[in-house]
């Protein structure tokens, strides 16, 4: 999405006196069905880190709030689990449920 509000931006004048306000903005979050606060957070984003290389300025911000409850290898196990049967895991069942996807090893 990112290179598409780039594709973008340089398709349409800039009108505004300030870059992330302007109408081509507007346009862009139009044209791909987003609001222009997305818009202006990438822009930003992308424009305010040009050290940083294109894999960290993409990379998720830290987050607020209670750290992650699962690793990403538990995260892993469960969904690699819902995409079998549970039968596949010897559960004598036709439908995960979350009591169940618990006990997986």
């Amino acid at each position: 999405m990112l290179k598409r509000i780039f594709e973008l931006r340089e398709s349409f004048p800039n009108t505004g006196p300030d870059p992330d306000e302007d109408v081509t903005v507007s346009a862009i979050a139009l044209e791909l069905g987003i609001v222009k606060n997305t818009v202006i957070k990438w822009l930003r984003r992308w424009k305010g880190s040009p050290e940083l290389s294109v894999a960290e300025r993409l990379k998720d911000l830290p987050r607020t709030g209670c750290p992650d409850k699962f690793t990403a290898e538990q995260i892993c196990k469960i969904t690699a689990a819902c995409c079998e049967s549970p039968s596949e895991y010897g559960r004598p069942i036709t439908h995960w449920t979350h009591r169940v996807l618990d006990r997986v090893d």
